[in-house]
């Protein structure tokens, strides 16, 4: 059973609404300075006494609040939503609960001890840890206190995968490196369409079903190395592994063994990826860099770039 994650916490601050509140009562103070009335005065004491309930009551909830990562999952899409398990326990009320390091900074609303999911929507990458922050505010929600939680390693890591981007012009210029083998038998037969050969036509089962039917060859499975060197720019990097990812689904779908090159932390990573998760995790820690200085191995198949 994975441990629960406990985060490092910061002291409580203010939230922008404080700031602008008490904006606000400035406003109201200057308002009373020139027209000196009971109604001022109460108006401004109400507002006063508003902030002062509102922040008291805020860093009471918030205080000695914990943030505890139950469970996260180890696989994901860069870009995509992933659940992980929240709990927040020592926790007086309720607060808004968001992912900091999210691109999108989702927010769900949490109470005591409670297990909720939050979407986390991060980039292609080893996600080792996550920021967290919790915003309790007052009963009259005019003022409130943010409190920050540092990062820590999580339950388990978390593999962004890149997200596929379509590539047909490094898969047409695969197909132009290399060709496939015909096997002498005959996998089975389908309709003709317009385009294939008439000398691919069996006739024998045309006879008998009345309509054109070709033959499907058997196809001998190749190995394709593909190499994916991660350049700059970012953006240029980033659209590389997906169009890998991508190339090397369509390859896997078409029956071919794909053995994927990249560039680790450690060096060269040389793996056959049996699917589409193995790919993707091995393009999630691949790192920027050049593969090799001079021409690659005679054995690599494409290089993409």
């Amino acid at each position: 059973m994975n441990r629960a994650w406990r985060v490092r916490t910061t002291r409580p601050a203010s939230t922008a609404a404080t700031w602008a509140v008490l904006l606000l009562v400035a406003m109201l103070q200057g308002f009373r300075d020139r027209a000196a009335t009971p109604a001022a005065d109460l108006v401004l004491g109400c507002a006063v006494a508003a902030v002062v309930i509102d922040l008291v009551w805020s860093w009471w909830a918030a205080g000695r609040a914990e943030v505890e990562v139950v469970e996260n999952p180890t696989d994901g899409t860069a870009g995509e939503p992933v659940a992980c398990d929240i709990r927040v326990s020592r926790l007086r009320g309720s607060a808004l609960l968001a992912m900091t390091t999210a691109l999108n900074r989702p927010t769900v609303h949490v109470r005591r001890d409670e297990v909720g999911r939050l979407d986390a929507v991060g980039s292609r990458g080893r996600a080792l840890g996550a920021g967290f922050q919790i915003v309790a505010t007052g009963p009259f929600a005019l003022a409130g206190v943010r409190r920050r939680f540092a990062m820590e390693p999580l339950v388990q890591p978390l593999l962004l995968a890149p997200r596929p981007e379509p590539w047909p012009d490094a898969l047409a210029r695969l197909q132009q490196l290399r060709t496939r083998g015909e096997g002498d038998g005959v996998r089975g037969v389908r309709p003709y369409v317009p385009g294939d050969r008439m000398s691919s036509v069996h006739w024998p089962s045309s006879a008998r079903s009345g309509e054109l039917l070709v033959r499907e060859p058997d196809i001998e499975q190749l190995e394709v190395v593909v190499a994916v060197e991660l350049l700059g720019p970012a953006t240029r990097g980033e659209s590389t592994a997906g169009g890998a990812l991508w190339l090397v689904r369509a390859l896997l779908a078409a029956g071919d063994r794909v053995v994927l090159i990249t560039l680790g932390e450690a060096g060269l990573v040389r793996n056959e990826v049996a699917d589409t998760l193995d790919a993707g995790r091995q393009l999630a820690e691949a790192t920027f860099g050049i593969l090799w200085p001079d021409d690659p191995p005679e054995d690599v198949t494409v290089v993409l770039r």
